[in-house]
């Protein structure tokens, strides 16, 4: 089959339905599933975490360095960024004794649908790009969180009843 990938941003962004049904045919698929894997590019929620003396000085490059892993590893457009910094008191944040002060712990919840090499990508670009700005991987904790689109809400419905206009 052909990589929809360009169909699915398109879908979720500016097709009605009945145009998801037009290109659906064009390639050779069913709408449904232009449908279903469109959902697949809502909203990435990140949080990121770490101590406040740490976290705040850079917040702005990490931020663009996790945007830009996300983009590139699970082919999310690029104005799908939104993000959420934890930076805690050393009183409000123990870890092990063998990770540092730059000990950063990163969630990202995403609607499920991506391959798990895609996912293995986006581990390791964030270890990789991320220790560049001084995270080494022994102070890198990475969760990725998925849901069935029926657990999210966003625009105002639940993420499974969207239609993609």
């Amino acid at each position: 089959m052909t990589n929809l990938s360009s169909l699915y941003i398109l879908a979720s962004h500016i097709l009605s339905p009945r145009q998801i049904s037009h290109a659906a045919v064009l390639f050779g698929v069913d709408s449904l599933q232009i449908t279903q894997e469109a959902l697949t590019f809502a909203m990435p929620q990140t949080k990121i975490y770490g101590l406040k003396t740490h976290l705040n000085g850079l917040k702005a490059e990490l931020s663009t360095i996790v945007h830009h892993c996300i983009v590139e590893a699970l082919s999310y457009p690029p104005e799908n960024k939104f993000q959420r910094f934890f930076p805690l008191e050393a009183e409000d944040f123990y870890y092990a004794a063998d990770r540092t002060d730059a000990y950063t712990i990163i969630e990202i919840s995403l609607i499920e649908g991506r391959s798990i090499e895609a996912k293995k990508q986006l581990i390791r670009l964030l270890y990789e790009r991320l220790a560049l700005i001084g995270i080494s991987g022994n102070d890198l904790e990475i969760t990725l969180f998925e849901n069935p689109a029926h657990n999210w809400g966003f625009r105002g419905l639940p993420g499974d009843e969207h239609s993609l206009n």
